[in-house]
C-alpha cells in the first residue's frame, strides 16, 4: 500500500518535535519544507523523508506553492500539511485551500492570526472582549481613545510575544505613535487592569481533553521592557473551572478543533474573564517544556497526531502536580558576552531545572524567549510555594558579562 504524503513546514532549530518518534514511516512519507534554521531540527536521513526543500524565506507563498507542485507531480496527492510554528500558520492554511487539503483553511486562519478578526468573531459569539478598533483610520483611532479613556494598548494585528506592543497614556503620544507605525497592521484596544492568565491545552472532537490554567507574574509586555516574566499554574479549583468554561466557549465560537491552543485572558476586577487573544498552536517560552517535564505530555506531538488523525488517547502523569517557569531577560547592555551565571538549582526548594547561557555565549538584544539570561522551571502542589520561589530566584539571580562589538 502506498504511503500517504505529508508536507511539514519546519523552522525550529531543535528536535523538540522529533517527527520520527511519532509519525509511522510505514504509513506516511514526509516532505519537509524548511529554512536554514529548521534544517537543523529534522532528521533528513530518516526513511520517513520523501523530499527536502530548503528555502531562504518560508513566508514566500509562491516558493512554497512551487515546492508543493513538485511534490504532487512526483509523489501524488497531499494528505496533510503540518506547520507547528505560529509564523507558518497562514502559509499552511493558504496551501491547504489551494491544494484542497483538510485542516484550517485560508478563510479560518485569520481568526487565529489577526487580532481584529479574532476579537470581532468571539465578540459576535457572546464572549467578553476589550473595546477595540482597527488603527487603519488614524482619526477614528484617536476618537476611539478619547471615548474609552487612556491608557490604551496598541498591538500589531499579527504579532506574538508582545513584540511591537505599546501602552499609550495620552492623545499626544498616541498621535506620535500612529505616525511611526504601519497603521494598517495595528489595533488599538481598551486597557483593562487585572491579572493576566494563559490557558494551554488540546481540543479533540470539540472537547478539551487537556488544559492547564496559569497566571503571569509580570506580563509579556514587561518582559520586552527588561523585566523577568514568570508563570505559575493555579491551584484554585473554582477559578480554574470558571476559566476553563470560558475557554470552551471561545473555542466553540471559533470552531477550533483537533488542535493545540494558547489562550490569554485578563481577569477584570479579579472576577470576570475577558478575552485577550488566542493562538491555534502551542504556547511559547517554557510552556511546552514544562508540560513535558511534569506531565510527560508533548503538546506539539499530540497536536500533530490530531492533525494526522492518529491521536487516540492522552497519556498524562502526575495529575496533582502543578508547575511554573521564569524567564530572565537579556541584560540591558547588549551585545554582550556571558562570563558566568550563578547556578541556583539545589538552593531553591521547588526549582527542578535551570537553563543558563554558557560562558562565552553572545547575547545580542534579539533574544525573544529563546536566547535569554536564563529559564527556570518549578514543580510543587502549591501555587503559593512556586510564586515564593520565583521571587526568590529573581532576587538571587546573577549574570556576569562584558560588552562586546559584533
Amino acid at each position: 500500500m502506498p504511503r500517504k504524503n505529508i508536507i511539514v513546514i519546519h523552522r525550529w532549530p531543535d528536535n523538540f518535535v522529533d517527527y520520527d518518534s511519532f509519525i509511522d514511516s510505514n504509513k506516511y512519507l514526509v516532505h519537509y519544507i524548511v529554512n536554514s534554521s529548521g534544517k537543523r531540527g529534522i532528521n533528513a536521513e530518516s526513511n520517513l523523508v520523501g523530499s527536502l526543500f530548503e528555502l531562504g524565506d518560508l513566508t514566500q507563498i509562491d516558493a512554497l506553492i512551487k515546492c508543493t507542485e513538485e511534490i504532487i507531480a512526483k509523489f501524488g496527492k497531499i494528505e496533510k500539511i503540518i506547520a507547528p510554528s505560529e509564523s507558518d500558520l497562514i502559509i499552511a492554511a493558504n496551501l491547504r485551500t489551494k491544494f484542497t487539503v483538510s485542516g484550517i483553511q485560508e478563510s479560518q486562519v485569520q481568526f487565529f492570526r489577526d487580532k481584529v478578526a479574532m476579537k470581532t468573531k468571539v465578540k459576535e459569539g457572546g464572549v467578553t472582549v476589550p473595546e477595540f478598533v482597527d488603527c487603519e483610520d488614524e482619526i477614528k483611532t484617536l476618537k476611539f481613545a478619547e471615548k474609552i479613556g487612556y491608557p490604551v494598548i496598541l498591538k500589531p494585528k499579527d504579532g506574538s510575544g508582545s513584540e511591537g506592543v505599546n501602552l499609550v497614556h495620552n492623545r499626544e503620544d498616541l498621535a506620535i505613535f500612529l505616525k511611526k507605525i504601519n497603521i494598517d497592521n495595528y489595533e488599538c484596544e481598551q486597557f483593562i487592569p487585572g491579572t493576566i492568565f494563559h490557558v494551554d491545552g488540546l481540543v479533540h472532537h470539540q472537547e478539551i481533553i487537556f488544559s492547564s490554567v496559569s497566571k503571569y507574574l509580570n506580563t509579556c509586555l514587561d518582559f520586552n521592557d527588561g523585566k523577568a516574566l514568570g508563570s505559575v499554574m493555579i491551584d484554585d479549583e473554582l477559578l480554574r473551572k470558571k476559566i476553563v468554561e470560558f475557554t470552551q466557549k471561545v473555542l466553540a465560537t471559533l470552531d477550533l478543533n483537533n488542535s493545540a491552543f494558547h489562550l490569554e485572558i485578563i481577569l477584570k476586577d479579579e472576577r470576570e474573564p475577558v478575552f485577550l487573544e488566542i493562538g491555534a498552536r502551542v504556547g511559547g517560552g517554557g510552556i511546552p517544556f514544562l508540560h513535558k517535564d511534569i506531565y510527560e505530555i508533548n503538546l506539539v506531538q499530540d497536536w500533530m497526531k490530531m492533525e494526522l488523525e492518529d491521536f487516540s488517547v492522552l497519556h498524562q502523569t502526575n495529575e496533582s502536580i502543578i508547575g511554573g517557569f521564569l524567564m530572565m531577560p537579556e541584560p540591558r547592555e547588549t551585545p554582550c558576552k556571558v562570563l558566568k551565571c550563578k547556578e541556583l538549582k539545589g538552593t531553591i526548594t521547588t526549582l527542578y531545572k535551570e537553563v543558563l547561557p554558557e560562558a562565552g555565549e553572545i547575547l545580542d538584544g534579539e533574544g525573544g524567549y529563546n536566547h535569554i539570561s536564563g529559564t527556570f522551571f518549578y514543580k510543587s502542589n502549591s501555587s503559593k510555594e512556586i510564586i515564593a520561589d520565583i521571587k526568590k530566584t529573581i532576587n538571587s539571580f546573577e549574570i556576569k558579562y562584558e560588552k562586546v562589538e559584533i
